[in-house]
């Protein structure tokens, strides 16, 4: 039976391959094998367990850290995306005369630090 194995990217947390037992590595590589918990191996030790040049292993490494910073980076964009909408709607609730004018709502509430503190994110 084939065992399917997923990288999950670089750790500097884990410093002890789980593999060799080699201690105060710069970073360990993280698996997951046959979506168990991850597993942590040094890359030398990865690339053996898994019959693959240890070129590959950082590459495919690299990619899962890659696509764990977009996800990353797309969650904190939503997170800056909604509480941009909700600022936007207080100052048309507050200021609605001046919808689509982000300067005159302000001015028409006393300033941007007035606005703020009205504001509850």
């Amino acid at each position: 039976m084939a065992r399917t194995v997923q990288f999950l990217g670089t750790s500097d947390e884990v410093t002890t391959c789980e593999h060799c037992g080699k201690r105060e590595l710069k970073g360990t590589v993280a698996l997951s094998i046959d979506d168990g918990e991850p597993v942590y191996f040094g890359a030398t030790c990865a690339a053996r367990a898994l019959a693959m040049p240890v070129k590959v292993v950082r590459q495919e490494t690299a990619r899962a850290d890659d696509a764990r910073e977009a996800a990353a980076r797309a969650e904190r964009q939503a997170r800056w995306s909604a509480q941009q909408a909700r600022w936007f709607a207080y100052l048309d609730a507050r200021a609605p005369e001046f919808r689509g004018n982000v300067f005159r709502q302000l001015e028409a509430l006393g300033g941007y630090a007035a606005a703020r503190r009205g504001f509850t994110p």
